[in-house]
């Protein structure tokens, strides 16, 4: 892939991501309003997590993969690796 992506492709990017946010903020609107158990990540209790952010993180994830398998994904609920090497195109998922 060049330095310049083609129309096509950001095109396809685009269209999945405005489907996979509408897919991601149903299962948000799913959990809305309702006692959800909250996990914190790392020490201490300052980085809150719950199943609706795992959930949603999920689905992004695997609708990205689907598409695009070749796509890097740095998303907020997962450990940061350091040992794999930067795809041309990353997600980042907060």
């Amino acid at each position: 892939m060049g330095t310049l992506l083609d129309s096509l492709i950001v095109s396809e990017i685009q269209s999945l991501a405005v489907d996979a946010a509408c897919g991601a903020g149903q299962i948000l609107k799913n959990y809305f309003g309702s006692q959800i158990q909250v996990d914190y990540k790392g020490k201490g209790q300052s980085d809150p997590v719950s199943v609706a952010d795992t959930e949603s993180q999920a689905y992004l994830e695997n609708r990205i993969k689907d598409k695009f398998s070749d796509h890097g994904i740095l998303g907020e609920e997962d450990k940061l690796s350091k040992d794999t090497p930067a795809p041309d195109i990353v997600w980042v998922l907060d």
